[in-house]
């Protein structure tokens, strides 16, 4: 029986895959900070809150903008925050409170840096800025958090089992239910 002239080409590529796959380490909490940093390296003209500064006094009239879907907001969320995933709304926010600086976050602030950059090129004026490592590291800090009820929590929706994995074990909630 003759191989037909394909499958050497298939059997190269799941071999291929196979090893990559075993080769892709799964991330956990210590890899938090290193991702934080390569998310804040990407988007450099955003400017970036870091987590200790918010409820201070100093800092100036702000509002907690929450990009995550609907499902990770129900799971938790910082207290205050409104959830708004598009820049239409966005841009609309700021105008009705041109004054106001939105905070925006994600889980590790990967869409809402994107987000900040694209209000910013369509809104110029508008005060816009990342919390730094967003509600991960918000959770790993001890931060408050609710859930879409108010109920306060201690855990967060983990995006998926990937970037889950930065999350410590007793923070994240298992994404469909919103339990450990």
């Amino acid at each position: 029986m003759q191989l037909k002239p394909w499958v050497p080409f298939v059997s190269i590529i799941a071999i291929v895959w196979l090893v990559m796959s075993s080769a892709v380490k799964p991330l956990d909490s210590a890899d938090l900070s290193r991702m934080v940093a390569a998310v804040t390296a990407r988007y450099p003209e955003v400017i970036q809150c870091d987590p200790s500064m918010l409820g201070r006094r100093e800092t100036a009239a702000y509002v907690l903008i929450d990009v995550r879907t609907l499902s990770e907001w129900r799971i938790s969320h910082l207290p205050q925050a409104q959830r708004i995933d598009r820049l239409e709304d966005l841009l609309a926010l700021t105008k009705r409170q041109p004054d106001v600086v939105l905070i925006l976050y994600c889980s590790i602030g990967e869409r809402s840096s994107r987000l900040a950059h694209a209000l910013s090129m369509q809104a110029p004026t508008a005060r816009v800025m990342n919390l730094t490592g967003g509600i991960f590291t918000w959770a790993t800090t001890d931060g408050s958090m609710i859930t879409d009820t108010g109920t306060r929590t201690r855990l967060v929706h983990p995006y998926d089992s990937h970037w889950g994995g930065l999350l410590p074990a007793d923070r994240r909630a298992d994404a469909g239910t919103g339990t450990p």
